[in-house]
């Protein structure tokens, strides 16, 4: 950001495009939504406007990247776009290596969009470490879209990730289609609480497989909210998905789908599951005392 508003005053609603907003002109303090508003906030929540430099019309295209060494850190974004619009990733491919019979792989998040809009992550592949060391929270996902707006995944695998796709922090409008997940550790499609508005998930496969992590032996194939956050996600739609060998004889749970109660408006259908331990589980965050599934 290059400047930032003050916070909105009075008792009015601020109704904006959530954590990234259109623009056209950042020459001046004009602001102009040139979309479909996604998020509405009261003015007690004290919301404002950032202008951005963004970075766009980038195309990051065949890129192969392969871990040589160790890194512990959870911050790490081989593949990411931040404050962007515009921008693709395509036809990339990021693994692990095998060194020393040690398996080297991405720790943090693969493929990330962040705070961006209309930047397209499109027949790429991510392939996490093939045993389970410790894919513990911040580490081993696969594609991540965070606060952007518009945004389109397609054409893409996930393998052995601790969240293949993950959608938060105000995520509206984005789009994830024919995509493939496998192995994934904890979810496939998660839907990770704090805002997810109006993403449309459709057209995918999803195989279950015996890896975990250090801290969850719960696999879920499709997940809306999440229990470490307070506020859910709402009005997405889910659909023409099929979901493969989440019954785990490995002392694991599998859950072909799982619902919050903070999470509402949220349409699932046409999902079709092979072998699950429960179909849909219903479960709710301890600290969250209003319920309205």
């Amino acid at each position: 950001p290059i400047g930032t508003a003050p916070p909105c005053t009075g008792t009015e609603t601020a109704t904006t495009a959530g954590a990234n907003h259109p623009w056209t002109d950042t020459s001046t303090n004009t602001v102009y939504f040139e979309t479909a508003l996604y998020h509405s906030y009261t003015t007690a929540k004290n919301a404002g406007l950032s202008k951005i430099n963004a970075t766009t019309n980038t195309k990051i295209k065949g890129a192969k990247v392969r871990y040589l060494a160790a890194d512990g850190g959870t911050s790490v974004y081989p593949f990411r776009f931040k404050f962007s619009a515009n921008c693709e990733i395509v036809d990339c491919d990021l693994a692990y290596s095998r060194i020393s019979s040690v398996n080297y792989g991405p720790y943090g998040m693969g493929f990330r969009i962040e705070f961006s809009r209309e930047c397209n992550i499109l027949n790429t592949r991510y392939v996490g470490k093939p045993d389970s060391s410790l894919y513990v929270s911040g580490k081993g996902y696969g594609f991540v879209l965070h606060g952007c707006t518009d945004c389109k995944v397609i054409g893409t695998t996930a393998i052995n990730a601790r969240h293949g796709y993950l959608l938060q922090y105000g995520a509206a409008g984005n789009e994830i289609a024919d995509f493939h997940d496998i192995g994934s550790r904890i979810s496939a499609i998660d839907f990770h609480g704090i805002n997810a508005r109006n993403n449309h998930v459709h057209g995918g496969t999803i195989v279950g497989g015996p890896l975990v992590t250090a801290d969850s032996t719960t696999k879920t194939a499709i997940k809306i909210g999440n229990t470490s956050h307070i506020y859910g996600d709402f009005d997405n739609l889910i659909e023409n998905i099929t979901v493969h060998n989440y019954d785990f004889t490995g002392g694991e749970t599998g859950n072909g789908m799982q619902l919050l109660c903070q999470s509402a408006g949220n349409t699932i259908r046409n999902i079709t599951i092979y072998g699950c331990d429960y179909g849909i589980k219903l479960t709710y965050n301890s600290t969250y005392t209003s319920s309205i599934l």
